[in-house]
């Protein structure tokens, strides 16, 4: 299969296993490749972060994984929009603490892929957890203008810092 058949119909989401394969695992970001190798399982038996993968079927190659982890945005640092109907304490929210594909599939639509697996997991939760949005990290430009692209807005705290409220998100799958 080439990196054009990708679509939600070949690749499957799921948690990260023991018998995956994290070591062959190359984005091209050293630091999230040995966070794949090195640091993912351990988080996942500490309950810190969970991290799901994209795979072919009956394979265990790690095309991309992101990692999901609870947390909260102050109140302060939240967008200038949200902040006239926010209460005036820590915000709850869903952590994409990392998002990688692997450089094999480069080019693919992998990295949106992963986001939306992400969103639709985080909307599942949502009914059984307060969850106001998701926060992420972008490592760079380059990250930042890519979840930009779905939604994302800077928080006030560092420019890299982003949120999307949950409610944006719900509206842009049931629409």
């Amino acid at each position: 299969m080439n990196e054009a058949e990708l679509s939600l119909e070949s690749v499957i989401f799921r948690r990260l296993e023991k018998s995956d394969d994290r070591a062959s695992f190359d984005c091209g970001v050293d630091e999230l490749n040995v966070f794949i190798k090195k640091y993912a399982r351990q988080n996942q038996r500490l309950s810190i972060g969970v991290t799901y993968i994209a795979t072919y079927p009956e394979q265990n190659s790690i095309l991309g994984y992101y990692t999901l982890s609870s947390g909260e945005v102050q109140f302060e640092n939240m967008p200038q929009d949200l902040l006239k109907r926010m209460p005036r304490y820590p915000v709850p929210v869903v952590r994409i603490g990392r998002l990688a594909r692997n450089l094999s599939v480069r080019g693919s639509g992998m990295g949106s892929l992963l986001l939306m697996d992400a969103f639709e997991r985080i909307l599942r939760i949502s009914g059984e957890l307060g969850i106001h949005g998701i926060e992420v990290d972008a490592k760079d430009e380059f990250a930042k203008s890519f979840y930009e692209s779905f939604g994302f807005q800077e928080l006030r705290d560092d420019s890299l810092h982003l949120y999307i409220s949950l409610k944006l998100v719900r509206n842009a799958f049931s629409g």
